[in-house]
């Protein structure tokens, strides 16, 4: 029997009675700590908050009182979007996605990820980071694929400022229950893909400079929260095919010696290297389970796995509740307090019984439990280091007592039963099979009424028998059971009213003793699981509701910045230019220019013998110059694909003008020739890429990709003679995308640029009139290549990318003809156009949540409406019984339209507040979506009102989904 915890306890008050001036702030704690340890965040009583099953990446907010085996909702945040400039924070994203959960009665975890591979949008530090000091990031390969150099004193000291700032705001947020540690890939103890492991080890991160800098990271969170749980992600090692498999141990241990929980999101029904418990091995303990087996009883414990990669058919996506099943009796195994599952397999009516089951024993100790158990399994032959035997939750079925040793089965039935059982072994002399309660849960009982669960197979015809250790005998009989060979599992209940379960059974193998046993009594008897209850346990406290906070203000610039997407039509703007080039497309001729097609061919092949690249301009003029350009992103949609594979691409600045109408493989314009073809030699781009991008499908479905090209966007802006737009250079998979261009049918579709930016401090607001960019033509006699300097743009996003910087003899402007001196003024700056502009829109219930107003779909009236000019007058209108509303006669400027959810309604999908571009006659439509809030919640609780957040404006345009 394993130690009452009592005796722990007691051991713990005779310290602090000594020791009482030095350790009484750790007096709540279960057990102490390691000597010299200092906790980050105390765990009252030893006990982790809100335990239970919580939703991984929860965007659809799972309710609990449809899915009442839920506790929580888990967000995965990037740094990139809560700093997208240095020390500019924009918390909204995780404001309303917490109040999206609190609503739901749902407490929350939340983690973060510096990268996320290759396979899932790569780099989330910042952007800036990199263009302001390049070598942040190790450049992999011929992509030149980013992966960020965690250990670089830039990466390090930006990184601890964002813990600190999130934890000023959040810490202590009685809505978050505990928070990941992002380290590697993912967030977890790895730096990336194993195939970039050369890469990282050429860029000098070595095991040890890993192991060194994830200690480093864990110190800056216990630094940083004092008050909500962390817990560190372990599963992954640095690369398991060596010694650092021993950094598993070391790192677990590390952390929990600081107080930091741990969290293995990898769980499978089974694993290899999982107990590593031969001694003579440098890597003993090391293993995926061993840091849980050796801290649980004093750290939170958690798990993560998803229904179609762990608990799920791997090979496809059919629902497989026989791996549910034994990765929930694995877990358990391991006295956890939070799973972390996805959607799809918390939803699973298949996986409801095993999640019920689950939502019973997470966060349970033994002395609060009503029942323990047993499921009956074995390993199989030749797994390297897998956990033996059965998984146990104070419950242990003891093959060490005599006549009691079993038989482990794999795959006796196709039932989830039956993918693992043990049997008695009747012809080797061991009929029984032996059971022992942990002594801390019930031991020499005189009081409690007990019942026996078992879970057996009724194959055969013959019987079995169950004996205990009772009041008035050692082997007294429950009872008889008679098999009737159905072939099915079935449950069998005994109770009894005089157990004592005082050990006095036969034990073994380091148990004194057993409670109670089942007997075959003429054949071999499978068994599934045993569970035993036990009455007279006080339900568990219900935790207090989860009330919404108010966070901490954060500095923030005093004024907010515009949000504006640029796409051609829309709103009247006009200034975009695209094309393709290629070599060997669709049998394409290379000298033929694409500047009219509807969509742009890109695709890339290892022997450049079939290669698209696009090319995008962007007129960026209406924003005055000296704008501070926060982010700037381009986002390009594509609409088929020839095949499965992702498209990778690099995005360029672009040093020669090119004529959309005439640029081809080989030519940026009539007469001037790219300095390589595809424009891809020195003189056409600089070396590094401002940004890579990732096209990923279906296409039908996803096909969305983007780059942030912010440095490209305001030096745009403050010279904008030096606009020579971008190229998007393919890399990758053999595979053709085809991109929807700006002549593309459906405008949501079309490339867009969004940009955030402040104006100038005093500045007004430019006006642009939207007309196309103008074509460069260059003469045939003239090619001249810009001088290139690598000093990078002086701009509040600093970049080390390589830029053109124009001569007075030998650099083309963007007009008809190149010019000896560039003039911005001279056929860049738009006049404004005299005439007023409208808006007008609908507020409506978007039943089928797909951003669209569909034709089935219905108003919603008498909401208020509130359009604010720059210059800080207001009017206000009330939609009428249709939704609509209509503001006209606007002079061309800024406005900002503002809208406040209805009684009974959703916060306004995807914003409440927008920022318009008003330009002379053009009637701008805005689209307000809505769902109905639920009716109730489980646990509804009074609201606090949140302090002022300052977001960013958004510009949304109707009919644009992704």
């Amino acid at each position: 029997m394993t130690a009452p915890l009592a005796q722990r306890r007691l051991l713990l008050l005779f310290s602090l009675l000594l020791f009482l001036t030095l350790l009484l702030a750790n007096a709540v704690q279960e057990e102490a700590l390691a000597v010299g340890s200092e906790p980050a965040q105390p765990v009252a009583g030893g006990k982790a908050p809100y335990p239970g099953i919580y939703v991984f990446l929860d965007n659809g907010n799972v309710d609990p009182a449809r899915y009442p085996w839920v506790t929580g909702g888990n967000m995965i945040f990037r740094w990139h979007d809560i700093e997208p400039a240095d020390d500019f924070w924009d918390w909204s994203e995780v404001d309303q996605w917490l109040e999206a959960q609190s609503r739901l009665g749902k407490p929350t975890g939340i983690g973060f990820t510096l990268y996320d591979g290759r396979c899932c949008g790569g780099l989330r530090i910042p952007r800036w980071l990199t263009w302001q000091d390049p070598t942040t990031v190790a450049r992999c390969g011929s992509l030149q694929w980013a992966i960020p150099r965690y250990d670089h004193p830039l990466v390090l000291a930006e990184y601890r400022e964002y813990i600190r700032e999130f934890a000023r705001r959040y810490d202590g947020d009685p809505r978050l229950t505990w928070i990941e540690l992002g380290t590697g890939i993912f967030g977890e103890s790895k730096p990336a893909d194993n195939s970039d492991w050369q890469c990282l080890l050429d860029a000098g991160m070595t095991e040890q400079v890993w192991f060194d800098t994830v200690k480093t990271i864990i110190d800056y969170y216990v630094d940083a929260f004092k008050h909500t749980p962390v817990l560190y992600q372990y599963a992954p090692v640095y690369n398991p095919v060596s010694q650092s498999i021993t950094t598993r141990r070391w790192l677990t241990d590390y952390a929990a010696e600081r107080g930091l929980g741990l969290k293995h999101n990898g769980l499978q029904p089974e694993h290899e290297s999982a107990v590593i418990d031969d001694l003579t091995k440098s890597y003993a303990g090391a293993g995926h389970y061993d840091p849980m087996n050796k801290w649980w009883r004093d750290v939170p414990i958690a798990w993560e796995s998803y229904g179609t990669q762990y608990c799920g058919n791997p090979l496809n996506t059919t629902i497989n509740p026989h791996l549910t099943m034994w990765c929930i009796y694995n877990g358990l195994d391991k006295h956890p307090d939070y799973f972390v599952f996805s959607a799809d397999l918390v939803t699973d009516p298949l996986r409801q019984e095993m999640l019920e089951f689950a939502d019973a024993y997470l966060g349970a100790e033994v002395g609060e439990t009503d029942s323990v158990w047993v499921a009956l399994r074995g390993s199989a032959a030749g797994q390297w280091f897998p956990q033996k035997g059965n998984f146990s939750f104070w419950l242990y079925q003891n093959d060490a007592a005599p006549g009691g040793r079993s038989v482990a089965v794999r795959d006796k039935t196709s039932a989830p039963e039956g993918m693992y059982t043990r049997r008695t072994d009747r012809a080797s002399g061991n009929p029984n099979l032996f059971f022992d309660v942990d002594n801390a849960w019930l031991y020499r009982n005189s009081s409690r009424t007990v019942r026996v669960e078992v879970i057996y197979l009724d194959e055969g015809a013959d019987t079995w028998s169950l004996y205990y250790d009772g009041q008035d005998g050692v082997s007294q009989l429950a009872g008889v059971v008679q098999k009737t060979n159905s072939g099915q599992w079935r449950t069998r209940i005994f109770d009894l009213a005089d157990a004592y379960f005082g050990d006095r059974l036969p034990g073994g193998g380091g148990r004194a003793g057993s409670d109670f046993y089942i007997a075959s009594n003429d054949a071999d008897d499978f068994i599934h699981r045993v569970r035993v209850f036990k009455s007279g346990v006080a339900a568990t406290p219900t935790p207090p509701p989860i009330v919404t906070a108010t966070p901490a203000a954060s500095p923030s610039p005093p004024a907010e910045p515009i949000w504006v997407r640029l796409r051609q039509g829309v709103d009247g703007y006009n200034g975009v230019e695209d094309t393709w080039i290629g070599y060997g497309c669709g049998n394409g001729d290379p000298n033929t220019p694409h500047g009219s097609d509807a969509t742009l061919a890109m695709r890339a092949d290892g022997n450049n013998n079939d290669v698209c690249n696009s090319l995008y301009r962007f007129d960026l003029s209406f924003i005055p110059p000296g704008s501070r350009v926060l982010t700037a992103r381009l986002v390009v949609k594509g609409v088929s694909q020839s095949n499965a594979a992702r498209l990778y691409f690099n995005a360029y600045d672009l040093y020669k003008p090119w004529d959309a109408a005439t640029a081809t493989w080989y030519q940026a314009g009539t007469g001037l020739l790219w300095d390589a073809p595809g424009a891809d030699g020195a003189g056409d781009h600089p070396l590094l890429p401002v940004d890579i991008g990732i096209f990923s499908g279906p296409a039908e479905y996803w096909g969305w990709a983007g780059a942030y090209i912010t440095p490209l966007a305001q030096r745009w802006v403050d010279q904008p003679y030096s606009n020579l737009g971008l190229l998007l250079r393919t890399h990758g998979n053999p595979v053709t995308w085809e991109v929807a261009a700006s002549e593309y049918a459906q405008s949501r579709f079309r490339p867009a640029l969004e940009i955030r930016y402040f104006l100038p401090s005093g500045g007004a607001t430019a006006t642009p009139t939207r007309t196309a960019t103008p074509t460069v033509t260059p003469t045939p006699t003239a090619t001249p290549t810009p001088t290139l300097t690598a000093t990078p743009t002086a701009t509040p996003s600093p970049t080390a990318t390589v830029t053109a910087t124009p001569t007075p003899t030998a650099t083309p402007t963007p007009t008809e003809t190149p010019t000896a001196t560039p003039s911005p003024t001279a056929t860049i700056t738009p006049t404004p156009t005299p005439g007023v502009g409208h808006v007008e829109g609908w507020v409506y219930h978007d039943a089928d949540e797909n951003a669209l107003f569909d034709a089935a779909e219905t108003g919603i009236a008498d909401v208020r409406i509130l359009l604010t000019a720059a210059g800080g007058d207001e009017d206000a209108q009330m939609t009428d019984a249709s939704g609509y509303f209509r503001f006209a006669d606007l002079a061309p400027g800024v406005y900002m339209l503002a809208q406040e959810a209805p009684a009974g309604w959703s916060e306004p999908t995807p914003t409440g507040r927008v920022a318009l571009l008003i330009s002379a006659n053009h009637t701008h439509q805005v689209l307000f979506a809505h769902q109905p809030l639920p009716t109730a919640t489980p646990t509804p609780t009074p609201t606090a009102t949140p302090s002022p957040t300052p977001q960013p404006h958004l510009l949304w345009l109707p009919l644009y989904s992704h």
